[in-house]
């Protein structure tokens, strides 16, 4: 299947994405001239994607575009949106080349399954909290302490901005921080990530549901406001930090989770219009790209959560506690799976076993079997 074929490609296109998050340039001339091997290894891998699942190149793609935005921003004086401008071209430029490197499939064989019309669809129905749970649960348990940490820091500090605001004569004492520390642009930043998937959905929802109604609006806007509040504070928190430790591991690990509970916000309120008609597609594809960027940052955040659980204090320490065994418990029963699954399989393993990959049609299908035995009797090898 391509989604498990692509899988090692997927992480090798991370891979040098941190390659570039790690080096002392951001991406541009100073960074090809380094090595012009880069780039262009970042062209093949991450173009290469599209040939085995297109999918995989927009999700490679906007990481690109996010993780060089902020390099840029922390190694450079210019702003965060100056950043993404000038990240921006270049980033257009590998893509562009990997494609023309691969051109006899993007221009020849290629085929898509995106319905002509409005590629985007609203979606009607959003993931049930037990859903979400079950599929989601043992993922952002592992990485939740590591998450917490990062955004504890970040809202701490604005704690003690507000309280500048509140009671001025504590800023004389250097008690708090000054207001004007905080970067307005990563709030905006936040504001449009979350906004714009929002009222997409609402003008297509309204305009082309049946059976919608504007009720429907502040429905749809308390379902997804617990993973869009998570979401907004991890924008902001890798923005702030990218101005202090770009190209920091941890903070990497960061954008990977970042970028990942982003896609999980926009697959609850938009989908691609495809030949199935409805969100399951776009649920697995996107289900499955996040699956494998949790699966690398989570092995940073769990050491992280390893490392530090010791030295952290009540109630944090307690946190910790009630975290892993929540982890543990998951992870149990994420195990009983296979057992219970094999055994469903196999219909309790109440029929012999066999390696014959035909035994079953004799069951299910019998004159399909009968044929089958025919044709091996009667037929050469040369009748077809």
């Amino acid at each position: 299947h391509p989604h498990l074929i692509s899988m090692p490609f997927v992480i090798l296109g991370i891979s040098l994405i941190f390659n570039l998050w790690r080096s002392p340039e951001p991406l541009g001339f100073g960074y090809t001239k380094r090595g012009i091997w880069r780039p262009l290894l970042l062209a093949i891998v991450i173009a290469g994607l599209g040939f085995i699942n297109m999918w995989d190149l927009a999700t490679l793609g906007g990481l690109l575009l996010l993780a060089a935005s902020l390099k840029r921003y922390g190694t450079s004086r210019l702003g965060l949106w100056g950043s993404f401008a000038s990240t921006l071209p270049a980033v257009v430029a590998i893509i562009g080349l990997g494609i023309a490197i691969y051109s006899p499939f993007y221009f020849g064989t290629f085929s898509s399954q995106v319905q002509p019309g409005i590629p985007i669809g609203a979606v009607l129905h959003s993931t049930r909290p037990i859903h979400f749970f079950t599929v989601w649960g043992l993922a952002l348990s592992l990485i939740a302490p590591f998450l917490i940490a990062q955004i504890f820091g970040l809202l701490k500090g604005h704690w003690n901005k507000l309280g500048w605001v509140l009671f001025p004569d504590l800023k004389k004492a250097r008690v708090v921080n000054s207001l004007s520390e905080t970067p307005v642009s990563s709030l905006f930043l936040g504001s449009i990530a979350l906004g714009v998937p929002f009222m997409i959905w609402a003008i297509i929802h309204l305009a082309a549901n049946s059976d919608s109604h504007p009720a429907d609006l502040f429905a749809r806007f308390f379902s997804v406001l617990p993973l869009g509040l998570i979401s907004f504070v991890s924008i902001v928190a890798i923005v702030n930090k990218s101005r202090r430790n770009s190209g920091d591991a941890g903070l990497f690990a960061l954008v990977l989770i970042t970028f990942s509970l982003y896609i999980l916000y926009c697959t609850e309120l938009i989908y691609v219009r495809d030949m199935f008609g409805n969100r399951m597609n776009t649920v697995f594809k996107s289900y499955y790209q996040v699956w494998i960027l949790l699966a690398v940052a989570g092995g940073y955040a769990i050491n992280y959560w390893r490392s530090q659980h010791a030295v952290w204090q009540a109630p944090a320490r307690y946190m910790s506690k009630g975290v892993a065994i929540i982890a543990i418990v998951l992870v149990v029963v994420a195990i009983y799976y296979p057992v219970a699954a094999a055994f469903s399989k196999a219909n309790g393993f109440k029929r012999e076993a066999t390696i014959d990959g035909l035994a079953f049609i004799e069951l299910a299908v019998p004159d399909e079997r009968a044929a089958i035995d025919w044709l091996k009797k009667n037929a050469n090898s040369d009748h077809i």
